[in-house]
C-alpha cells in the first residue's frame, strides 16, 4: 500500500510563513541601509559643496577688502607703480 505523507499541523505552516517573511524582512532591511547610505553620502557632498562655496565668497570679499584698503591707503598721496598700485613694502626688523 501506499503511504501518505503527513499533513503538517498548523503550527508548522506558521512556521513555515515566519521562515520567508524573515528573508523578506532582511532584505527589507539591508534595502533601507543601503537609501540610508546613499543620504549619507548626499548629505556629506552638500556640506562639502556649500563649505567650498562659503570658503570661496570670503577669498573674494578679502580680496575686495585689499583693494579697498590699497586705493585708500593710495589716496594719502602715497606714490603708485606703472600699473597704479601701491608700492609694497618690505619692512625689516633690525635687532640692536
Amino acid at each position: 500500500m501506499g503511504q501518505f505523507l503527513p499533513v503538517p499541523n498548523r503550527d508548522e505552516r506558521q512556521l513555515e510563513l515566519d521562515f520567508w517573511g524573515k528573508f523578506r524582512r532582511a532584505i527589507e532591511s539591508d534595502s533601507a541601509a543601503w537609501l540610508a547610505t546613499i543620504a549619507d553620502y548626499d548629505n556629506a557632498l552638500v556640506s562639502l559643496t556649500a563649505d567650498v562655496a562659503n570658503s570661496y565668497i570670503r577669498i573674494r570679499t578679502l580680496e575686495k577688502r585689499l583693494v579697498i584698503a590699497a586705493k585708500r591707503s593710495n589716496s594719502a598721496g602715497e606714490p603708485r607703480n606703472r600699473r597704479g598700485q601701491a608700492p609694497v613694502r618690505r619692512h625689516i626688523a633690525v635687532w640692536t
